[in-house]
């Protein structure tokens, strides 16, 4: 965070939990909630609360973008794009993903998945974008 705040001094960073959500502190709701490859440090048992958090901070007619990793591997990674990291990355379900968006309420759901970039691994990619209903 300190990095996020010294490279953006006029913004407010705050560090959450995706399976504990705040909302904004000057509006009562977000008007859109975006979980980019965030949820690969979640364990599947954890994915529908995650999803059903970030609709919960949404507005009515707010929108979710979300993407993922889609498979059934847990994999470690000592390097990424050249640089060493210690970081363990969990590949979703597309049907758990898609589930967990439909029972978080969300409407308007639609869905692209792509191949791997050569940088990426052996692992295809999910997007998500979807409304929440107003009323």
């Amino acid at each position: 965070m300190r990095l996020a705040q010294e490279a953006y001094p006029g913004l407010d960073f705050a560090v959450g939990d995706l399976r504990s959500l705040l909302r904004p502190r000057t509006a009562p709701a977000w008007g859109a909630v975006l979980a980019v490859q965030c949820l690969m440090h979640l364990a599947p048992a954890e994915l529908a609360l995650a999803v059903a958090e970030m609709v919960r901070v949404l507005r009515p007619g707010g929108h979710l973008l979300l993407s993922v990793m889609v498979g059934d591997r847990v994999q470690p990674y000592a390097e990424y794009l050249g640089h060493p990291v210690d970081v363990v990355v969990v590949e979703h379900d597309q049907s758990d993903v898609l589930a967990a968006v439909a029972s978080a309420g969300m409407a308007d759901v639609e869905w692209y998945r792509r191949g791997p970039l050569p940088h990426e691994g052996a692992a295809e990619h999910l997007y998500v974008l979807a409304r929440k209903p107003v009323g």
